[in-house]
Parts: structure tokens; C-alpha cells; sequence
């Protein structure tokens, strides 16, 4: 093959939408097109897994000698959130994890191009969307070509202008192949902003025969484990829940309903006086919940569907619903990750789109039930999760899952109304009152 050949090969294909083909896995691609047509002869390395650091982008290391170094136009620069790697003590580590694998054999399948991925924080002040909002401002030059983000937080980096539209992604496909939460924050204005990778749901686990319905209004079901005081959006969706229950709209978070607020905070306090509620003994988060629920035996948690389903055939005995609330069972509170470009080259896209295309098919599925997430691909998304779990959940659990995920809300971030969010439950769960908690929102903390 001439690369006279190939380039106008390449001027065909990115003419062609990619779409996501009703009744086939994962999101379909176009192949990465190279100059040469055989592989090279030497093997392929694995790829570079660059440590967490702050460095905003900083060249990777150099390649080992004798090692052919790939060309600087087929280099693809992945910023990888810590977020999706499994918990191992205080270091994310990329190696001996599924995610890793998939990385490496990904890299095998492209030997005409090398994988930059350098993992980097997934929250917080020096968390991937800081970083990557103060690389463009210094250093543009520096920034990946792909990155991840909260499914939250796109609509804010679409409006900044940070991420680029995904050229050759048909937007419809991604209305039609996710769920709707992930969708509406995906795409905008008819273009696909992100590519959904991984998804979660919040919802409550009992060892009794039931999830009550209403909570905790009666108080005869024994406490339950309520992780508050998170500031992450999936550290607080028990609580936007409760939230969303009290007629609160989560599009809104920013600018919080006043009455919805404080029937919220007002449950938290009356759970939390009355012993109905307690903290998970470490950390805040649904994972937290579920582990204070099993070690110490509660009769009741919040957690969620990515920390539960690996779980689910292992203890057969439980049950499992929606969130409780104090008048009715509280909607779906989910949140998730997303792929998106920041390179608006079309060369660059298409091998960004080629790893996320692989990173979501359903033979790498394990990478997010190890991370505890569960598939965004709506196409065959039971199959795909009881593939990657052994033993599988029950027919019943993932049929209620995909039900609660369908349906789900969920809210738009900004760190302000989640610092916010997170010092008022914190306020709450600590003994404070409604009031001190409410004036969090006045901008007069007690």
C-alpha cells in the first residue's frame, strides 16, 4: 500500500460518521491509519505509565535504547484519573490491575503508535480538571490529547471552552447508547462532547426482607449507614437523594431550592439525633458505607451498584432498593466518567477514539468493576456486567440496576456547591443544627 493510498484512505474515513451500531458492543471505530502497512519488527513496548505528579503535562521518559521511538504525529497522551484505579494503599498503581492490561494490550494492537498515560488526580485542587484548566492557560502545549472527566463536570468545561467536540462521533449514537443521565451531560448542541466510559447509581442494601420505603421517619429498621460529609458528587448522592425527594432540582445545585435544603439537613439531623443514622467508621463514600455495613454487621447502608454487584452473589441474604426518604423512596442519584478530546485534530481524535473505544469494549469490563463502576455501553449491559464478575449478579439485581440508571438524575458540579454541600452535611453529622449547617449558603459559617 502507497501512502498516496493511505491518505486518501484517511480522507474517506473521516468523512464517515462513527456511530454506535444498534446490537453491537462498545463503540465502534474507525482503524488509526499509519504510513506503513506491516508492523515493525521489534517488539512493541508497553505503554508509558507516567507516576501522579503535578507536572501539568511533562515530557514522558525517554524510551529504553534500542527501543524504535514511535513518530511524534502517532504519540497519544492520555491523562488517566487515580479515580479509576483500584484502591492500594495511598499510591495508585497502574501495574497489576485490569486497566493496565487493557493498556498494554491496546498498545500491542497499535504498534505504530506509542500510549503517553500519565495518571493524575481525579479531585480536589490539584485534580485532573484543575490541571488540565491551568495547562491550557500556561502551557497548552502540554495538554493530552484524551483525557477523562466527571460526567458532571462537562457542561461547565464545554462552556470554558476546554474539551473539543468529538469530530467524528455521531452524537445521536450517544444519545441512543448510553443512559439518559450520561447523555445529557455528554452531549450539546448536537455534538458529542464526551464519550461516556463508566457509570454508578446510589442505593440502599438491608439484611432485612425489605428496604424500607420511607426513613427515617420510623426508625423501627435500625440505623443505616449514611456517608455525608463527602465532597465528590458520588460522595454526596445519598444525600442529593434525600435532596431530590424534598422537590429539589439537581440541574440547579448552584442555586439550591431554600425549603428543599433544609428538609434535607433536617432529616440528616433527625437520623443523626436519633441514632437512625451513623457514619460509615472511615471515610465518607458509598464504599466506606458498605464496608462499615459488612464489618460491623448494620442492619442497613447506602451504597452504590459499583461497589455492591461484585458483591451481590457473595451475600445472597441481602436485599436491595432505592434509597429511602421521609416521605417516599427517594429517585436515583448517579454520576460517572467520560472520555473527552482536547486536541481538535482529526488525527489526534481518531487515536483517542480508537483507545476509548477499546477501554469500553465488553471484554475490558473488569478494568471498571475492579475500579467499582459499572459499564456506560447501554447495548447488552447485563451480559457485559456478568461477564466481568464471577459469580455474576443475580438476574433481579442487575435487572433492578439497570432500571435505577435509566432513570437516574444527576447534578453538575462546581467546587463551590459541593465544598458547600460538604461542610453543611459535615456540620450535621457532627451534632451541629439546621440553622448553623443553612448558614453554609448566607456565606456565614458558624
Amino acid at each position: 500500500m502507497t501512502e498516496a493510498n493511505n491518505t486518501t484512505r484517511a480522507r474517506r474515513q473521516r468523512r464517515r460518521p462513527h456511530r454506535l451500531a444498534a446490537g453491537v458492543a462498545g463503540w465502534l471505530w474507525l482503524a488509526v491509519v499509519s504510513t506503513a502497512c506491516t508492523a515493525p519488527a521489534s517488539p512493541t513496548p508497553a505503554p508509558d505509565i507516567g507516576e501522579p505528579s503535578a507536572d501539568n503535562g511533562a515530557a514522558p521518559p525517554a524510551a529504553a535504547p534500542g527501543t524504535p521511538a514511535a513518530p511524534e504525529a502517532h504519540r497519544l497522551v492520555f491523562w488517566l484519573p487515580d479515580a479509576w484505579l483500584p484502591e492500594r494503599g495511598n499510591v495508585p498503581q497502574v501495574d497489576g490491575t485490569a486497566l493496565g492490561a487493557a493498556l498494554e494490550d491496546f498498545a500491542s494492537a497499535h504498534p505504530s503508535q506509542a500510549i503517553d498515560v500519565r495518571v493524575r488526580p481525579s479531585g480536589g485542587a490539584a485534580g485532573m480538571l484543575a490541571l488540565l484548566t491551568s495547562t491550557r492557560a500556561v502551557a497548552p502545549a502540554r495538554l493530552p490529547d484524551v483525557a477523562a472527566l466527571p460526567l458532571d463536570a462537562l457542561p461547565a468545561v464545554v462552556a470554558a471552552g476546554l474539551v473539543k467536540p468529538w469530530a467524528e462521533v455521531d452524537a445521536a449514537a450517544v444519545v441512543t447508547g448510553t443512559f439518559p443521565f450520561a447523555a445529557a451531560q455528554a452531549v450539546r448542541d448536537g455534538s458529542a462532547w464526551g464519550i461516556p466510559a463508566v457509570v454508578d447509581v446510589a442505593h440502599a442494601v438491608s439484611r432485612r426482607a425489605a428496604v424500607p420505603a420511607r426513613w427515617p421517619a420510623g426508625g423501627d429498621d435500625g440505623p443505616m449507614v449514611w456517608p455525608a460529609g463527602g465532597s465528590s458528587l458520588a460522595d454526596l448522592a445519598p444525600t442529593l437523594a434525600l435532596y431530590a425527594a424534598s422537590g429539589g432540582d439537581l440541574a440547579e445545585l448552584s442555586a439550591p431550592e431554600p425549603t428543599a435544603v433544609a428538609a434535607t439537613l433536617a432529616a440528616l439531623a433527625e437520623g443523626t439525633g436519633r441514632g437512625s443514622i451513623v457514619q460509615p467508621a472511615t471515610g465518607a463514600s458509598p464504599r466506606a458505607a458498605w464496608n462499615t455495613f459488612v464489618t460491623r454487621d448494620m442492619p442497613l447502608a447506602a451504597v452504590s451498584g459499583g461497589v455492591f454487584a461484585p458483591q451481590q452473589a457473595k451475600f445472597p441474604g441481602l436485599t436491595w432498593g432505592p434509597l429511602p426518604a421521609p416521605a417516599r423512596p427517594a429517585p436515583p442519584v448517579a454520576w460517572g466518567w467520560a472520555f473527552v478530546a482536547l486536541s481538535a485534530d482529526p488525527g489526534a481524535q481518531r487515536r483517542a477514539l480508537a483507545l476509548a473505544d477499546w477501554l469500553t469494549d465488553r471484554r475490558h469490563v473488569h478494568w471498571m468493576v475492579e475500579a467499582g463502576y459499572l459499564p456506560a455501553q447501554r447495548v447488552g449491559w447485563a451480559a457485559r456486567l456478568a461477564g466481568a464478575i464471577d459469580p455474576p449478579p443475580s438476574g433481579d439485581y442487575m435487572a433492578f440496576l439497570e432500571e435505577q440508571l435509566a432513570a437516574a438524575r444527576t447534578g453538575q458540579a462546581t467546587t463551590a456547591w459541593t465544598a458547600t454541600w460538604a461542610a453543611a452535611t459535615g456540620d450535621i453529622v457532627a451534632g451541629g443544627t439546621v440553622d448553623a449547617a443553612l448558614a453554609r449558603w448566607r456565606g456565614t459559617p458558624p
